[in-house]
């Protein structure tokens, strides 16, 4: 039934409300986008927003207080009663009974959106974003879909293909900088897939297990680095087929793809693997001890290589 009078809310608007904060209590995600000179926050299928501008700026000074002296120390500090909270309405405190009370930034807009919050999110070129596992049909949310969207949080199109397991994408999932705005790179639970963003279709499919696919490139070829949960897998978009397992066993933070000859690779866990390293720089027990672990590692990787891997 919709309702009598312009005015009111519909019982599908309302059914749609309560789908959405549902869908949040076992949902997670990533709830803060950057988008132009706005932050954003989503939750609940609403979006929070403040502009990044001198206005919003924040000191940076943290107002504490202790739970026995509130009054005290608000005196004590000197801080104007518009820069700090009201500890009526909150009592929050650390385990050692204090407080802040600093007040935030109220946002400047405030307003609902038809989408769940992301799991994931990838910054694409011309302001746009991919939002892994946010869409839906009515009250019905799907986790396999990509949901591409402008930089006012409007969806523009769906890339669809993945399993039900869900889809992830990773901060940067374009070859951006090699000129190549078109190509994005995302995965499920069992495949990696390349898109073709100006026809929404998959070019290329990698079957394989992995928890995320992070584009590479070096000089002008264009490669992935599948993380398996065992390591990682590196492949050739070009050659379309596997180069070899890398002994990661952390999230590739960053690879450096503008770097003369071959880049680092860096992993979350603040370590670095390198091709090749400079060994007249290393004493001979260091030699033997680099040796060892590397054998012993890349040993662990071809043991387990993460399942049967082809490409289609």
């Amino acid at each position: 039934p919709q309702a009598s009078h312009s005015g009111s809310i519909s019982y599908a608007t309302l059914k749609r409300r309560e789908a959405l904060c549902n869908r949040e209590a076992g949902h997670g995600g990533q709830n803060i986008v950057v988008s132009g000179n706005k932050l954003c926050f989503i939750n609940k299928g609403y979006v929070q927003e403040w502009r990044l501008d001198e206005g919003n700026e924040h000191s940076g000074m943290r107002r504490m207080v202790h739970m026995a002296s509130v009054d005290q120390d608000i005196e004590d500090g000197g801080w104007r009663a518009e820069d700090i909270i009201n500890l009526s309405t909150s009592t929050w405190m650390d385990e050692d009974g204090a407080a802040e009370v600093t007040r935030g930034l109220r946002p400047d807009c405030v307003r609902p959106v038809d989408f769940a919050t992301p799991s994931s999110v990838g910054y694409l070129p011309g302001s746009r974003f991919a939002f892994a596992n946010s869409s839906s049909e009515g009250i019905h949310f799907s986790n396999g879909q990509l949901t591409i969207m402008d930089s006012e949080l409007r969806e523009l199109t769906r890339l669809v293909g993945f399993g039900s397991g869900g889809v992830e994408v990773v901060q940067r999932p374009t070859f951006e900088k090699l000129g190549d705005d078109s190509t994005l790179v995302a995965s499920d639970e069992s495949t990696v897939k390349i898109f073709d963003l100006r026809t929404g279709r998959a070019e290329l499919t990698i079957r394989q297990r992995c928890e995320n696919s992070t584009p590479v490139y070096v000089g002008c070829g264009k490669f992935v680095c599948n993380r398996l949960s065992n390591g990682a897998m590196l492949w050739d978009l070009r050659a379309q087929k596997p180069l070899y397992n890398l002994p990661i066993q952390s999230d590739v933070t960053w690879i450096p793809g503008d770097t003369n000859g071959k880049p680092p690779i860096l992993v979350s866990g603040y370590d670095m693997y390198k091709f090749g390293r400079c060994r007249d720089l290393m004493s001979d027990q260091e030699k033997i001890w680099e040796e060892e672990n590397a054998t012993f590692k890349w040993a662990r990787c071809e043991e387990k290589r993460g399942g049967n891997c082809s490409i289609m």
